[in-house]
């Protein structure tokens, strides 16, 4: 029988029966198919950073991703090429991005989740560079509903116009928990 992807109210109330410890090795395996949904995309730290972004004080798509990670089941589907990531199962996910950038000198950034083109407004970070050759780290964390269908993706913006943002390193990746 194949693993099965169920809600969580199914299991549940499959869970919720087993007082005569009757749950299959077949529910815990649906289990652990409806739950452990991950997968990210990534610039290494082993890969060489491209020449950047302009970026101004609109969000712009980070566009410097290089590499899928993992990706566990069916329910998301993660590209680097098009740096961003799909949700093929409306739930609950918790929201990781941490990156290490450097840019324009005395520069502020701002960074946040985008679902459909959409800001979150919940998973973001605020982050100064001072100096010229500065490789800041900022990370933001958040859980947050997304629908079936949903694209995200993560921008930033600057504190002016053509400042240059040069993605070091970095991850956004997704874990569904509910």
């Amino acid at each position: 029988m194949a693993d099965l992807s169920k809600t969580f109210a199914a299991l549940k109330a499959l869970f919720a029966t087993n007082t005569e410890g009757d749950i299959s090795a077949q529910d815990l395996r649906d289990f652990v198919e409806s739950v452990f949904q991950y997968g990210g995309i990534q610039m290494r730290v082993s890969d060489t950073p491209t020449a950047g972004q302009t970026i101004g004080t609109g969000y712009e798509k980070i566009t410097q991703f290089t590499a899928g990670e993992d990706v566990s089941g069916s329910d998301i589907s993660v590209s680097a090429a098009n740096d961003n990531i799909t949700v093929a199962r409306a739930g609950i996910y918790a929201i990781h991005c941490s990156l290490s950038f450097s840019g324009s000198n005395n520069s502020t950034w701002d960074g946040s989740v985008f679902i459909d083109g959409v800001d979150a407004d919940t998973i973001g970070f605020v982050r100064k560079l001072s100096s010229a050759g500065d490789v800041g780290s900022a990370t933001a964390f958040g859980i947050h509903s997304v629908a079936a269908g949903e694209v995200l993706d993560y921008r930033v913006k600057a504190d002016a116009a053509a400042k240059n943002f040069t993605l070091q390193s970095g991850m956004f990746f997704i874990f569904r928990v509910g």
